[in-house]
């Protein structure tokens, strides 16, 4: 997750926002509860094109006694789009989607 808070380019906006660190979504489901966070951040060098870049990460958790868990991520680039938008393939990734704030 350091890369969306270390490399992060809030000033930087697209159709999804500003470039800040946020939780953006959630999907919870009996069983299976997962975060999506999201920021701008630079372009790494090895990556066609210019300018800033939007990346998702998706947390899965668990709680497991007294606390909760992260027990797996996702990391988008290329598709980060597609895990912010509503529809039919993002419950194939975050069952139960849901988008936090405006």
């Amino acid at each position: 997750m350091n890369r969306l808070t270390d490399e992060g380019k809030p000033a930087a906006t697209d159709s999804f926002g500003d470039g800040n660190f946020r939780v953006y979504a959630i999907g919870a489901q009996p069983g299976k509860y997962m975060t999506v966070l999201t920021a701008i951040i630079a372009r790494p060098a090895d990556f066609a094109g210019s300018g800033p870049l939007r990346v998702v990460e998706v947390l899965t958790w668990r709680f497991e006694s007294t606390q909760w868990e992260a027990v797996g991520m996702l990391s988008a680039f290329v598709v980060a789009e597609q895990l912010l938008q509503p529809g039919p393939d993002i419950n194939m990734y975050v069952p139960g989607w849901e988008k936090l704030g405006p």
